[in-house]
């Protein structure tokens, strides 16, 4: 099983390619997953990057994704900012003038 979730996840990243080179998009990813990907992502962004963590609509229970990126990003001290609900700013190294809160 975990190595179906294994290959599932990386057929889900894959669907990036095409995207812009500072958007990842996590949704559909178990929380987990997300906050993994996004670490290996956000270490090749320069100054600013967009994180698509979903609303958790089709989630049950509520989102998992956006509340484990955001926990993540905000225990690690970055800079980050609502895109909209469905997505996450984060403003890496220079960024000065970056909001520093999400809900």
């Amino acid at each position: 099983m975990e190595e179906a979730n294994r290959r599932a996840c990386n057929l889900i990243l894959k669907r990036n390619i095409g995207r812009g080179s500072n958007t990842l998009d996590l949704h559909s990813l178990y929380a987990h997953e997300a906050v993994e990907a996004m670490q290996g992502f956000i270490e090749t962004q320069q100054k600013m990057c967009i994180l698509i963590t979903g609303q958790g609509r089709h989630s049950m229970n509520g989102a998992k994704v956006r509340p484990a990126v955001v926990n993540y990003l905000k225990n690690h001290k970055f800079n980050l900012s609502d895109g909209d609900a469905s997505q996450v700013k984060v403003y890496l190294h220079s960024e000065r003038n970056a909001p520093r809160d999400v809900s």
